[in-house]
């Protein structure tokens, strides 16, 4: 179930904004499936489900993480909590050993997870990462074979690139 709702909540959550609404009916869908708003995130950037299941949400323009619970598996968010606010705009987030991990501009930080309170907490610097130069300023992050892998786009479109951490 995951897997389907991960693949549409992109496409819902960046879709929506307070200035217009999102006319459901006029998207195709194979047989057999359904489509909602789950919540309304105008400037979500990336997601990922915490070990307990709870949706977050990265939001750049607000500095902020968002997490959307839906204990009673509604398919709508009971509410928003702001998990983490004052980031430099975060986009890339993941969990891993039940740690969770948020990528921003400049860094990649690293949080003990408190699932039932949906905090962050004790918040440590991992890894420090190039300014966002040239425009390219979202940093996304995944975790493959054990290890922690970060995208860092180019200082500028077309260019021989200086930092070799950047692509």
């Amino acid at each position: 179930m995951r897997a389907w709702i991960s693949a549409l909540f992109p496409l819902l959550l960046l879709s929506c904004s307070h200035a217009e609404k999102l006319d459901l009916g006029r998207l195709k869908l194979p047989p057999g499936f359904h489509i909602a708003v789950f919540a309304d995130v105008p400037h979500a950037r990336q997601m990922a489900f915490s070990p307990g299941g709870v949706l977050l949400v990265t939001d750049m323009s607000d500095g902020t993480v968002l997490a959307f619970p839906d204990t009673k598996r509604t398919g709508r968010a009971e509410r928003t909590v702001a998990v983490l606010s004052g980031l430099n705009a975060p986009h890339g987030i993941a969990f891993h050993q039940g740690k969770l991990y948020v990528a921003e501009i400049n860094a990649v930080r690293r949080y003990d997870w408190q699932e039932s309170q949906l905090r962050a907490g004790k918040g440590q610097k991992i890894a420090d990462l190039p300014g966002s130069g040239g425009g390219h300023s979202t940093r996304t992050i995944l975790f493959a074979n054990g290890k922690l892998y970060v995208a860092v786009g180019s200082s500028c479109n077309v260019c021989a690139e200086d930092d070799k951490r950047r692509a």
